[in-house]
């Protein structure tokens, strides 16, 4: 369950490797959640869901249609999370980062049918557990984006959000 991971104790998780993988949401909601973890890699894997566009721009954000989140917490932050060649499609946000999250990278990726590419610091509010500071030291590397709705990187003024670079 959400925000039990490293409770009483427990090991948080850390050095997990995914590679060749697909998972695909046959819901309109969330997909892949990585919670208070450090150094994730996901190597050629697609995140797939149903999200379909509409021409009526109102309808096409939905704040529960991602593809990926790194969540953390105030005490416990996601670090080092690496997604390399990696296919996001069919969420309304392919990849939002509100949390306060830290070296976050996205490298020859290909972002596709999406209201947003990556949406930075969204719902970073600067009091919520986890969601104070926002994302530090976010990139996009190497990465396409098609047909997305709004915008393929969209970083908002909230909290301490910083270094977030995306490059050719």
């Amino acid at each position: 369950q959400r925000g039990d991971i490293g409770n009483d104790g427990a090991t948080l998780p850390k050095s997990i490797n995914i590679e060749d993988m697909t998972f695909m949401n046959g819901e309109a909601y969330a997909g892949v959640e990585v919670e208070k973890a450090t150094d994730v890699r996901f190597v050629n894997c697609k995140f797939q869901g149903t999200y379909a566009q509409s021409t009526d721009t109102s309808d096409n954000d939905n704040a529960n249609s991602k593809g990926v989140t790194v969540i953390s917490t105030s005490a416990i932050t996601t670090t080092n999370v690496i997604f390399d060649s990696c296919y996001f499609t069919k969420f309304a946000r392919l990849a939002d980062l509100s949390y306060d999250c830290e070296n976050v990278k996205f490298i020859n990726c290909n972002f596709s049918v999406g209201f947003y590419g990556v949406l930075i610091g969204e719902t970073t509010d600067g009091t919520t557990n986890g969601l104070i500071n926002g994302p530090i030291d976010v990139k996009i590397l190497n990465s396409n984006f098609s047909s997305i709705m709004t915008n393929g990187i969209k970083a908002e003024n909230n909290g301490s959000i910083s270094n977030v670079v995306s490059f050719n």
